[in-house]
């Protein structure tokens, strides 16, 4: 199982992993344009924006998309990063396993962050 660049044929899928993703989000008044999009909205970033998806027997379990410089959804910081990251509410379980590792890794890039902004 490996990820693989997504194309058209997965957009409606796509806008609805996204929805189901990030509907805990929206719930709690924290809003990502992936929660709310449309599947002709996701098309037009798709064309600027490299997305990649990991299917399991046909079924869409997780997306990760790149923001780049000179994509339509770039980075406020023209640098770029790991954007819309989801995944399938029932693959989520697997994951709660890398929350411990989490705050070691956000500690390591909030620091590169700051250094590359400049911030100390």
């Amino acid at each position: 199982m490996t990820y693989q660049q997504t194309t058209y044929e997965f957009s409606e899928a796509l806008v609805n992993l996204y929805h189901q993703a990030y509907a805990a989000n929206e719930r709690l008044g924290i809003h990502f344009k992936a929660g709310i999009m449309t599947q002709s909205e996701l098309e037009k970033v798709l064309q600027t924006t490299p997305t990649f998806v990991k299917v399991l027997d046909k079924q869409l379990v997780s997306s990760v998309s790149v923001r780049l410089p000179w994509s339509d959804n770039r980075s406020p910081f023209f640098l770029p990063h790991l954007g819309w990251v989801a995944t399938n509410p029932h693959f989520q379980k697997i994951l709660i396993v890398l929350t411990v590792f989490f705050p070691l890794v956000a500690n390591k890039w909030r620091r590169v962050s700051l250094e590359l902004t400049g911030d100390t």
